[in-house]
């Protein structure tokens, strides 16, 4: 008898539409099988200006990491212009950062933009070092976390 295994299934296209042509796409989807038989990781949580860890829950090594910044989703009425500009800001950084040899030193490596509205999704080779801030004021995020 076979042995089931978790699995992690993603599905998805990105589309480019140039003015005037037609579009072009490229499909991203994959599959594969999980060692773990942990439950994923999943939390609503807010960015500030400074660098903070990313909460990662009981995962200590992850499958896939997405991002979801939800700044200008589920709004009840329509934005000022000032406002759309305001939630424009509230762009989500994601990087490495490492401990120094300081009490709160923190070294960031290259930086992963996530505008408002819009997600990533990524293999983190340490979830434990990944840090988000937001570039301007605070900005709300879904995190999911799916262990390897």
């Amino acid at each position: 008898m076979a042995v089931l295994k978790n699995r992690l299934t993603v599905v998805g296209s990105i589309y480019f539409v140039a003015a005037n042509e037609q579009p072009e796409s490229v499909d991203t989807g994959f599959s594969r099988d999980l060692a773990s038989e942990e439950q994923p990781y999943r939390r609503r949580l807010k960015a500030t200006e400074e660098w903070q860890r990313l909460d990662c829950g009981w995962i200590k090594e992850a499958s896939q990491v997405f991002i979801a910044n939800e700044e200008g989703k589920g709004l009840q009425v329509n934005p000022t212009d000032e406002e759309r500009e305001d939630i424009a800001r509230r762009i989500i950084e994601v990087s490495f950062c490492e401990d120094g040899e300081g009490p709160n030193d923190t070294f960031i490596s290259s930086v992963w933009l996530v505008s408002p509205g819009e997600s990533m999704r990524g293999l983190p080779s340490r979830v434990d070092r990944l840090c988000v801030r937001c570039q301007h004021g605070t900005a709300r995020f879904t995190l999911y976390i799916v262990p390897r």
